[in-house]
């Protein structure tokens, strides 16, 4: 996904370009879903960076919904994966609350490959859209909920995951309060365009690191989460943070950390990455393989757990 900020007064080509993308999208998606999709795609990938933003979120929201209608269609037409598990969960977590069974039953498949849909038929290692959330499903739509959070841990700059989590949840109707963002780097967070800024949501930076297993108020997510909110609130946690390609990762420690708390019943919607060892992304992470993240991750879902694999 783009991080190069670009303006639609400048780069007429590239706007006409993006606007010819979702035209396209829209006229072939009952021919060739998979064509369209990948222009939808484009089209959110150029409209994502362009400004001022304030001019482009119709079509860049339109873009976003239209993707969203043809990932639902290839994964009515997905084959489930039946196949048992080789590293198996002792249990489900045991804290888990389970209300969102059915949509999580519709989500978009964990692929055995990793990454996402994007990658498997484009080539994408690193793509914002394959992802159904559960702000999708009517059934959720029509639920009260106090708040809608998103804290995302790992941000990277406000253009990656915060502005593209809360463009697909925006897109989708239902907006953030408030999101809050972990990250010691404060170079991406210099620009924020004016309709983020003076919007509706409150936006929360923190230059913090985190880690597990503290629960310091300071550093330990889960910790904050429990400092923060409610159980009436509809949380979206993403948790990304590991920059390396070698040596132990953080996240696996982190999702052993949130399965077994009581504090996950607080978490609604849940996005991660899983690194592991994988020749095609340049991950040396020997303790972990790719097998082992597919079933853990199925697993996971089977109880009713909506987590998606990130990114």
């Amino acid at each position: 996904m783009s991080r190069t900020w670009w303006d639609i007064r400048k780069d007429v080509k590239k706007f006409e370009l993006a606007k010819t993308k979702l035209r396209k999208a829209k006229e072939i998606m009952t021919k060739d879903v998979f064509e369209a999709l990948c222009s939808a795609g484009l089209a959110r990938h150029l409209l994502s960076a362009a400004e001022p933003q304030e001019a482009i979120l119709n079509d860049l929201f339109d873009a976003i919904r239209t993707y969203q209608i043809l990932l639902q269609v290839v994964i009515r037409n997905e084959q489930v994966d039946s196949s048992s598990y080789r590293f198996l969960l002792k249990t489900c977590p045991p804290f888990l609350d389970r209300e969102y069974m059915n949509e999580v039953a519709e989500m978009e498949p964990i692929l055995p490959d990793g990454r996402n849909l994007d990658m498997r038929e484009f080539g994408s290692p690193v793509s914002f859209n394959p992802y159904r959330p559960l702000v999708s499903f009517e059934t959720i739509q029509n639920k009260y909920y106090k708040r809608r959070i998103l804290l995302d841990i790992g941000a990277n700059g406000f253009s990656a995951s915060p502005k593209q989590l809360m463009d697909n949840y925006a897109a989708l109707g239902m907006p953030f309060d408030e999101v809050v963002m972990f990250e010691p780097d404060l170079d991406g967070m210099k620009h924020i365009p004016e309709v983020y800024r003076k919007g509706t949501t409150k936006l929360q930076f923190i230059q913090q690191y985190v880690e597990v297993g503290t629960r310091s108020h300071d550093n330990d997510v889960l910790s904050w989460i429990e400092g923060n909110v409610d159980k009436d609130d509809f949380l979206v946690l993403k948790f990304d943070v590991d920059e390396k390609n070698y040596g132990p990762t953080i996240e696996w420690g982190f999702l052993g950390d949130l399965l077994y708390s009581e504090t996950i019943s607080l978490v609604d919607e849940f996005y991660t990455e899983l690194h592991y060892r994988s020749r095609i992304l340049g991950w040396h992470h020997f303790a972990h393989s790719s097998r082992q993240r597919y079933d853990v991750m199925r697993q996971l879902r089977s109880c009713g757990m909506a987590v998606h694999e990130w990114p």
